[in-house]
């Protein structure tokens, strides 16, 4: 039985070029694949480029809870899950979820046991 594949990265790549923009970027990590494209400055309000900052998060699909948990584990490396949910006003298990795809994402990681652990944050959230 033959696969029949579509077309579409390579109308997408087309379609940038066509429009004179750069190619898209293609990010693959080992639960996610993106593509990142870039505008052209129609006089909008865009703000320029910075170092990953909280903007950046916005635009890469963060939304205002995995915010929250970022900035409560940036806060405190030793928070535990619990606290999280707590703080946030979610279930323990929905908090998990978020934390599933920051993990996945390779935006945060845990290191150590569940108990005496610390949470790394691999993406900087500016505070402006």
């Amino acid at each position: 039985m033959q696969a029949w594949w579509g077309r579409g990265i390579e109308k997408i790549r087309i379609g940038c070029l066509d429009d004179k923009l750069p190619e898209p970027e293609f990010k693959i990590l080992p639960n996610v694949f993106s593509i990142s494209f870039r505008i052209r400055n129609n006089n909008s309000a865009i703000k320029e480029e910075k170092d990953c900052g909280l903007n950046c998060g916005l635009n890469c699909g963060l939304n205002e809870t995995q915010e929250k948990i970022i900035n409560l584990i940036q806060t405190n490396s030793e928070v535990t899950v619990e606290q999280i949910a707590e703080a946030v006003g979610l279930a323990k298990r929905q908090t998990e979820t978020y934390i599933s795809k920051l993990k996945a994402s390779g935006i945060v990681e845990r290191r150590g046991s569940r108990k005496s652990g610390r949470w790394i944050v691999k993406l900087k959230l500016n505070r402006e």
